[in-house]
Parts: C-alpha cells; sequence; structure tokens
C-alpha cells in the first residue's frame, strides 16, 4: 500500500498512505518496522498538496521513529537508513514555516 501510494491519484495515494500508517502502527515495535513506519510519515511529510501542519506532524513523526530504529540492537543497515529518514524528515520540516524542532 504505502509503495503505490506515489503511482495512485494523491487523494488514493494518501488514503493507502494512512492505511499502512495505521497498520504498521498495530504490529510490536522492532527497528524494521520504526523504520518503515518512519518512511510513511515522512511520505506524508512530503505531499506538497496537505497542509503545513499535517505535513510538520508526518515529519515530527517521521523523525521520531526513525530516532528510535537507530538502536544498537538494529542492524546496520537498519541504522544507515534511520538516519537517512531522519535527516530527511528534519530537511522537510526545515521547509515548513512554523516547523521548528524536528
Amino acid at each position: 500500500q504505502y509503495c503505490a501510494s506515489g503511482l495512485r491519484a494523491p487523494a488514493e495515494g494518501l488514503a493507502l498512505l494512512r492505511q499502512a500508517r495505521t497498520e504498521l502502527a498495530a504490529l510490536p515495535a522492532t527497528p524494521e518496522r520504526d523504520l518503515l513506519a518512519a518512511s510513511a510519515a515522512l511520505a506524508v511529510a512530503q505531499r506538497t498538496a496537505l497542509p503545513a501542519g499535517e505535513r510538520c506532524a508526518g515529519a515530527r513523526e517521521a523523525a521520531r521513529l526513525a530516532g528510535r530504529a537507530t538502536t544498537p540492537e538494529a542492524p546496520q543497515a537498519t541504522r544507515d537508513a534511520a538516519r537517512a529518514t531522519q535527516n530527511a524528515a528534519r530537511q522537510e520540516a526545515n521547509g515548513l514555516a512554523g516547523c521548528p524542532g524536528v
């Protein structure tokens, strides 16, 4: 669902992202799950058609979840991808007015 969201009409793609985020939140927390959920939240933050507040919330959630995926017990590849996702979320937030501290 999350992967196909960019290939759909904007409203349908956003609905897929929201569904993916809900389903991921119901899974047991693991670094890999947190990374995937962070990516889905980042995709929301990158949707320029959304209001800035919703995009900021997506960036904040992406940074938070990506931070959780950088635990020492996570595989190195997961930690590296999580750091990249966290950086992307911060960059996205920096481009939004009123979204400091991400």
